[in-house]
């Protein structure tokens, strides 16, 4: 399997915005690198109920996403931005554990190919 077969990951957009194949690849292994900490802040603010650091963080990485090909979760993290801005705890609630999901099944899938059998924490390099 390659990177271009993860259904969602859109290579020739993520290559496109970064510039080069290996400029997106090295965005793409910063992304499984950084997202556990993400994740651990959204999901923090999530359930302190601080609504301006959580649409602080998914704004960014709405950008991200967008950045590196997965359209899919720019357009989910922009959703939960809208709706933690208005604070519409509902709709944040109903898309959170959604959102999460997704970020682990890409996660997953980029970090099976750049690192093999590896875990991401024991690699400096992808292969």
């Amino acid at each position: 399997m390659e990177l271009r077969d993860i259904e969602g990951l859109d290579e020739e957009k993520g290559i496109i915005f970064c510039g080069s194949r290996e400029g997106w690849v090295t965005i793409l292994t910063s992304f499984v690198r950084d997202l556990p900490s993400y994740l651990l802040d959204i999901e923090k603010y999530h359930d302190a109920g601080d609504w301006k650091s959580y649409s602080r963080k998914v704004h960014g990485m709405k950008s991200s996403f967008r950045a590196i090909g997965i359209e899919e979760l720019s357009l989910m993290a922009q959703e939960l931005e809208k709706y933690s801005d208005s604070e519409d705890i509902a709709a944040v609630d109903t898309k959170h554990g959604i959102f999460l999901e997704k970020c682990g099944y890409y996660a997953k899938s980029i970090s099976s190919i750049l690192f093999g059998d590896v875990g991401v924490e024991d690699k400096k390099e992808p292969v």
